[in-house]
C-alpha cells in the first residue's frame, strides 16, 4: 500500500489497479499535491482523489490525457490477446 499524501483527505489507491496507482506515483514523483495537479488541469482535488481511488470507475480518456500531459507523460492503451492456460500432460 502506498503512503498517505500529506495534505490530502484521500488514501492512496489500492494496488490491485496498477494504472490508478501510477497516477498517484507520478504525482508524488513530480512533488505535487492533489490540489496542485488539479489546478494544473482545471479540475478539483476531489476529482484527482477519485481518479486515484481503486473503486472509482468514472475515468475518461480525456481526463487521463490531461493528467498525462501535466506530468509530462502520454497515455497508451493496448488491446492484447488473452492467453489461455495450456493443459499440462498428465504424468503416469
Amino acid at each position: 500500500m502506498l503512503p498517505h499524501t500529506p495534505g490530502s483527505s484521500c488514501v492512496a489507491p489500492k494496488p490491485m489497479m496498477p494504472w490508478r496507482s501510477k497516477i498517484y506515483e507520478l504525482r508524488i514523483q513530480a512533488g505535487l499535491t492533489q490540489r496542485q495537479l488539479a489546478k494544473m488541469i482545471s479540475t478539483t482535488a476531489s476529482m484527482i482523489c477519485r481518479l486515484e481511488d481503486a473503486d472509482y470507475e468514472g475515468h475518461s480518456l480525456a481526463m487521463l490525457n490531461r493528467i498525462a500531459e501535466a506530468l509530462p507523460r502520454r497515455v497508451e492503451i493496448r488491446l492484447v490477446p488473452i492467453r489461455k492456460p495450456q493443459l499440462q500432460a498428465a504424468h503416469a
